[in-house]
């Protein structure tokens, strides 16, 4: 949670829920369904640590240029768009308008991140690409002295499973 966000005004928190309600309500998925009702409150309890009621019946879509004269503070724009592309992952299934709307924002915000990488190889269908490169992430998580032995050096693990033959 961003001490930043705390002192944004009204305007801007309004602006993040408009911003998370455009990319849960995109390609149609209206009604809103329940995750995505607490995915928008959530949006901004998160950027800013804000618990407000949000009357969600009365949010409107908005759009990129409209978004970044609301939202100014670098660090607030990193963590929306971090919080926008969960939301439009956030029921499983890949949908064209969501990612196109995240990297919409992404772009008009100025912000960049490895997470937007897959967000683009997915956004063109490339979803093995995105498969291999979380792969590739988990693996660089392991801490050096742990883990399979293989990962960290490229020599087989020693254990009584590879030691099958006579020495």
């Amino acid at each position: 949670m961003l001490e930043l966000g705390r002192a944004a005004g009204d305007d801007v928190a309004a602006g993040v829920a408009r911003a998370a309600y455009t990319v849960a309500s995109a390609g149609g998925s209206l009604p809103l369904s329940s995750v995505d009702r607490t995915a928008i409150t959530s949006a901004v309890c998160t950027v800013f640590g804000r618990a407000d009621d949000i009357d969600l019946e009365q949010l409107t879509p908005i759009d990129s240029i409209d978004l970044v004269r609301l939202v100014d503070d670098p660090a607030v724009r990193l963590e929306l768009v971090r919080v926008l592309t969960v939301i439009a992952l956030l029921d499983g299934v890949v949908e064209q308008p969501k990612l196109s709307l995240v990297l919409d924002f992404a772009s008009a915000l100025h912000v960049h991140g490895e997470f937007l990488d897959a967000i683009v190889q997915l956004s063109v269908n490339h979803v093995r690409w995105v498969a291999f490169d979380q792969i590739r992430a988990n693996v660089a998580t392991i801490p050096a002295g742990r883990g399979c032995p293989t990962i960290r050096t490229g020599r087989p693990c020693r254990t009584t499973a590879t030691r099958s033959t006579p020495r």
